[in-house]
């Protein structure tokens, strides 16, 4: 219990209160004045928790606990308790739908709040030295607080350290390419130095099955909104520069709709005649400008440069006319395939000849994708195999393995390793695995 983020809210915030009751909050004398006191006493003890944990702080917070402390201390718990000791001599049925409206309505009234514009603060996930100094700030405020009785002061103080701290992770000289583990699936991420560019190729996504009422979760599992999304907060994205669906399949795009909602895009780059296909139909209606990727195009941010190798044709038939992307980062030659196969590998060939640094395997390892003409044709250093664990199609498949071992070539697998990142600085850099190798 103690390592859970609920456990150690309620600790600090509580234990905060206590130790201002007989210092600060005593010397608010009026019941707002209170409130703001509490309220402002929470969210500086809870400050590091919530950027650890959530990456985000809720700048209505302060201003929306005057509206439902009070509501809850003085109208619904009050009426709780008094309809919990009449429900034992009478019913009341009318009265506990009184209290569930109530209920409702304050709900609904929090969601509409929450979806105000700059209600809240992507801070993104600070180092733990950062983190360790956000704690000694919050306990220095409040000292602060106590010594000149000035609310603004300690309220500033946290501001400016916090908005550093935004600002200084936001444009760190440090950029990273992150493969996220989202299970049978791909998807990304890659941020370059000094902000100049944030961009999400694929989303990963599952496959929904008809499920008996039996079956049915009340909470499902969700790729976009348990995986993407709150590692992209972390990051401290609100914005990104593209969004880039390789091609049409559940696994590469199916998050995509939840993953906007949340974090917009400035523009979404799909494969040249994918729109039709249904999993693209929900994505081309949450009106971001979305346009065709194809042979040819390039762009450059920053010192990184990209630039789309495949397809050469608008007709799509599938995973042959995923977009292959070349990219120039932190110094390395990156080929992101999609899930081209055998024949896309080949048309690659015919047009191409490159030496790749990183190259991430077609198809999630599957025996169609990944011939060792191929690997031989490129010469990676290093490979990303991005598979579920224990997946039903056998990803990836041992003939992949031996083939990429044959040629010499370092493997990274999610399935294995989970996330995959490289972090670098100029052209210097090294990876970073969520789960250790054996």
């Amino acid at each position: 219990i103690v390592f859970q983020a609920s456990f150690q809210l309620s600790f600090a915030v509580t234990w905060a209160l206590v130790l201002s009751s007989g210092l600060i909050l005593k010397k608010a004398t009026q019941p707002l004045n209170m409130s703001i006191a509490i309220s402002v006493v929470s969210q500086i003890a809870s400050l590091p928790i919530l950027m650890v944990y959530f990456a985000e702080l809720s700048i209505i917070a302060p201003f929306a606990n005057l509206l439902f402390v009070p509501f809850y201390s003085f109208v619904m718990l009050p009426l709780l308790l008094l309809l919990f000791f009449l429900s034992f001599f009478m019913e009341i049925p009318v009265l506990l739908d009184l209290a569930n409206r109530l209920l409702k309505v304050a709900n609904q009234l929090a969601a509409i709040m929450a979806d105000f514009p700059a209600a809240v603060l992507t801070t993104g996930q600070p180092n733990m030295k950062t983190i360790v100094l956000i704690a000694g700030v919050s306990v220095f405020s409040f000292l602060l607080w106590e010594h000149t009785s000035k609310l603004w002061y300690s309220l500033l103080l946290c501001s400016l350290f916090v908005m550093g701290a935004v600002t200084t992770e936001r444009f760190s000289a440090q950029g990273e390419i992150t493969f996220l583990d989202v299970g049978q699936g791909d998807s990304i991420f890659i941020k370059l130095p000094y902000n100049k560019g944030t961009y999400l190729i694929d989303t990963g996504g599952q496959l929904l099955f008809e499920k008996q009422k039996w079956m049915k979760q009340e909470k499902t599992f969700s790729v976009g909104k348990n995986i993407v999304v709150p590692f992209l907060k972390r990051k401290g994205v609100t914005r990104l520069d593209k969004l880039i669906i390789t091609h049409a399949d559940f696994d590469h795009a199916g998050a995509a709709a939840e993953v906007l909602a949340a974090i917009p895009a400035k523009e979404i780059v799909i494969s040249p005649g994918s729109a039709e296909v249904p999993v693209m139909k929900e994505i081309l209606q949450m009106g971001i400008p979305v346009r065709e990727g194809f042979e040819g195009q390039s762009w450059a941010a920053g010192n990184a440069f990209f630039q789309f190798l495949l397809p050469g044709d608008r007709e799509y038939t599938g995973n042959n006319d995923s977009l292959v992307l070349h990219a120039r980062i932190g110094g390395k030659n990156w080929l992101f395939t999609g899930d081209l196969e055998k024949e896309g590998e080949q048309e690659f060939q015919s047009k191409y000849t490159a030496d790749i640094d990183w190259l991430k395997i077609g198809h999630h390892g599957s025996r169609s994708s990944t011939s060792s003409a191929f690997i031989h044709a490129l010469q990676p250093e290093y490979a990303v195999i991005s598979a579920g664990v224990n997946n039903r199609y056998g990803h990836p498949h041992q003939e992949v393995l031996k083939t990429l071992e044959e040629s010499g070539v370092h493997v990274y697998r999610t399935d294995k390793h989970g996330s995959i990142s490289y972090i670098f600085k100029e052209d210097e850099g090294f990876v970073s695995l969520s789960i250790p190798p054996e």
